[in-house]
């Protein structure tokens, strides 16, 4: 079994009637405290969209093991793939308006608050 939690976001892992148990346990439990599982927002990591858990578990979000993403982190190369273009296209956006700045409120902006964080957050987390 593999189970991790950071604030509202979670990483279950183990063989099928583990994560069905953990699911089952996390609404029965959070309904209890008056929460509940918003299932458009689970995201189910596996090969095929044909799996148990999908007829177990409607709502849930199916994307390929491939393509998968935990907490901002590419789980593949093909995501890693997906994220890094998709920060180059964010990166050249903002290139765009940040030349509208003086060159130090610029800098200052790029470095601390915009891409540069995130991308270097990709690259230090990924495989």
């Amino acid at each position: 079994q593999f189970r991790v939690f950071y604030l509202d976001e979670g990483t279950i892992g183990g063989s099928l009637e583990d994560i069905k148990a953990d699911l089952w346990k996390i609404e029965d439990q959070g309904k209890a405290l008056g929460l509940n599982v918003d299932k458009s927002e689970v995201v189910s990591h596996c090969e095929s969209a044909v799996h148990p858990l999908f007829s177990t578990f409607s709502g849930l979000q199916y994307v390929h093991a491939t393509h998968a993403i935990q907490l901002g982190s590419p789980l593949g190369r093909e995501a890693l793939h997906v994220c890094i273009e998709e920060q180059i296209h964010q990166l050249t956006v903002m290139g765009d308006r940040l030349c509208h700045l003086q060159m130090h409120d610029a800098i200052t902006i790029l470095r601390h608050s915009l891409s540069i964080p995130k991308l270097l957050h990709t690259l230090r987390t990924s495989p």
